[in-house]
């Protein structure tokens, strides 16, 4: 592969990437592919966390990406517990 190739492969490299971070940043920008924890207008932050759901009792968690997990509550009732 000549030094010209090599340049150009890197910048076909760099568009698809800017291609794709581009699609990710609209995409982020929409309602779409938002759970329940997160707000549903447009432009609005993702709230960071994921439901988790225990297979043994039914009950919903919340977690965040660093760790550690709550109960799911709505008016002071654990969420989802339809096996406890």
């Amino acid at each position: 592969m000549t030094l010209n190739e090599s340049k150009d492969f890197v910048r076909w490299i760099g568009k698809w990437f800017l291609v794709a971070y581009a699609l990710n940043l609209i995409l982020s920008a929409t309602p779409l592919m938002r759970d329940s924890t997160d707000n549903k207008e447009w432009g609005s932050a993702r709230s960071g966390m994921s439901i988790h759901r225990d297979k043994l009792t039914g009950c919903q968690y919340l977690g965040v990406s660093g760790g550690g997990i709550t109960p799911r509550l709505l008016h002071g009732k654990h969420m989802g517990c339809e096996n406890a």
